[in-house]
């Protein structure tokens, strides 16, 4: 698989990225957003206006912190906002990059024959190479990283709340 061949895919890969994380942001925003008054009725001091975490009384439904919420409407917006530095990035390598920039190696050999002549061999190698420095790919990486715990936290965050609702809601049983 050669340079220009990578870059395409992560440039569309990047994209994607961004896109899935712009619908999660909206997606959460307008369901917050739709229910912000209803759930915020815990009294004064007290803000409680997230379906997240929400509790089930007797008389109504109350809403959970407003953490959970601002961190998972908001969280996506960092690794968009990278996805789409890394999609431009890339693209621009794909589009303004008419071959890989290759590298040629010249090595001679002299040998010796056996009835006292003697021949050189040449041989000439050309590898690809990029104009990126190492410690740039390594910068990525770890932003890389850094994007993938972000990742992980707003989901945990999303699916506990998830599981707090259906634990704390659901009727109990006596299944003995």
């Amino acid at each position: 698989m050669d340079q220009l061949s990578i870059e395409k895919g992560l440039t569309i890969s990047y994209l994607l990225c961004a896109i899935m994380g712009i619908i999660s942001s909206v997606t959460t925003g307008i369901a917050w957003g739709h229910w912000y008054l209803s759930l915020d009725q815990c009294g004064i001091g007290r803000n409680c206006s997230c379906i997240l975490y929400g509790q089930n009384t007797f008389s109504r439904f109350l809403g959970g912190g407003q953490a959970p919420c601002i961190w998972i409407t908001y969280g996506p917006l960092l690794y968009v906002f990278l996805a789409i530095c890394m999609t431009c990035f890339h693209g621009y390598r794909v589009l303004f990059t008419t071959k890989s920039p290759k590298m040629r190696t010249k090595r001679s050999v002299i040998a010796r024959m056996n009835h006292g002549s003697s021949v050189q061999i040449e041989t000439i190698a050309q590898e690809d190479i990029s104009s990126l420095y190492r410690c740039f790919w390594i910068t990525i990486y770890y932003i890389g990283y850094a994007q993938i715990s972000s990742t992980c936290i707003h989901r945990s965050v999303s699916e506990n709340s998830v599981i707090y609702a259906i634990l704390k809601c659901w009727p109990k049983r006596n299944l003995l």
